[in-house]
């Protein structure tokens, strides 16, 4: 279970810091929100590490509704900045089941 906690308003944190749960996933790790706040920015292993949560949440959120595997089996959430845009996908990169291309573009 990740650090973030749904609500109907939307997402809010505990414990000020956002949790990726992939454990071996590229750039595991925690993202400081209020290191966030101060700096009013996300570097981009921060970017990818807070969309993995986030992207985690929603699919344990839809998994626990569906009582299915969402959107499919062992389809991990997966996240990469590359040329500044920040890119999300479940499953393989390659095969990926479901990809949200270009979800921002970084600022450089």
């Amino acid at each position: 279970m990740t650090d973030v906690q749904a609500t109907l308003a939307g997402f809010r944190h505990r414990d000020r810091r956002i949790s990726d749960r992939g454990a071996g996933i590229r750039g595991h790790g925690k993202v400081e929100l209020l290191a966030f706040g101060e700096r009013g920015m996300l570097s981009a292993l921060e970017a990818e590490t807070a969309t993995r949560a986030v992207l985690s949440t929603i699919q344990d959120l839809v998994e626990e509704a569906l009582t299915v595997p969402w959107p499919a089996p062992d389809a991990l959430p997966h996240a990469i900045v590359r040329d500044g845009i920040l890119n999300a996908w479940f499953g393989a990169e390659d095969a990926p089941v479901l990809r949200l291309d270009g979800v921002v573009k970084m600022s450089p």
